[in-house]
């Protein structure tokens, strides 16, 4: 066996058992561990927040989650599913986006991306699956670090706005909550969205850098920021 046949067997093997873990995560997390008392179900607290901030639209409102990784861990929108709200997950990573078609099918799942514009682009899928990326420099980082590339694919991509026109929820008419993670870029995909039409109530996004440049973009369209958590900016509409 040549080298590059051993290393493609090698890659294989690494995908093959990523996906079984996630499939164990999600059915230790989804089936056995979901406690109803339990308080938070994100990376730092962010749904406690988002619950207070939305309990009295948990029935009338959706939610985007950009870069909706895992169905139930680290997840800023699985306790408000949990509570009776539905929307609309964005995940490229076709494993992780069956799964949350399996355990949470009331959400629209999309197994895609966002950017600064309609086509198509190459995804990273890293060791790590919440430091997938479609940014071949990070990509490049990571791998510095010591990450490796399972796979490298095209995949669709789409502007947050063509999302929330083609994949509307008539039956809930309140645009509750626009998370995004998606690992350096989402300040592209917060700039791809028509602020005119498109106004969520509560916008969660992540600014590793602290340079607050979005704090400050979002607040020309009437946010305010109400809380960090983490590396996770929160912002409501002003009323």
């Amino acid at each position: 066996m040549n080298l590059d046949r051993r290393l493609r067997k090698m890659v294989n093997t690494n995908l093959c058992l990523f996906m079984l873990k996630q499939k164990f995560d999600v059915y230790w997390t989804g089936a056995f561990r979901v406690d109803p008392v339990k308080s938070s179900w994100s990376q730092f607290g962010e749904d406690e927040i988002l619950c207070k901030e939305l309990s009295d639209v948990l029935e009338s409102g959706f939610y985007l989650d950009i870069g909706a990784n895992h169905p139930t861990k680290l997840s800023n929108t699985f306790k408000l599913y949990r509570l009776g709200m539905r929307g609309i997950t964005v995940e490229p990573n076709a494993a992780l986006s069956q799964l949350h078609a399996r355990y949470r099918p009331n959400d629209i799942q999309l197994c895609a991306a966002s950017g600064e514009r309609d086509g198509l682009a190459t995804f990273y899928l890293m060791d790590s699956h919440p430091l997938s990326t479609f940014s071949l420099e990070t990509c490049q980082s990571l791998i510095a670090q010591g990450f490796t590339v399972l796979s490298r694919s095209l995949m669709p991509v789409f502007t947050t706005q063509t999302i929330l026109r083609d994949c509307a929820m008539p039956e809930r008419p309140i645009f509750a909550l626009l998370s995004i993670d998606t690992e350096s870029l989402d300040e592209m995909v917060l700039r791809s969205n028509d602020w005119s039409t498109y106004r969520p109530r509560i916008i969660v996004f992540e600014d590793y850098e602290g340079t607050n440049t979005m704090v400050h973009y979002l607040k020309d369209f009437g946010y305010e920021s109400i809380a960090s958590r983490g590396c996770n900016h929160i912002l409501r509409l002003k009323s």
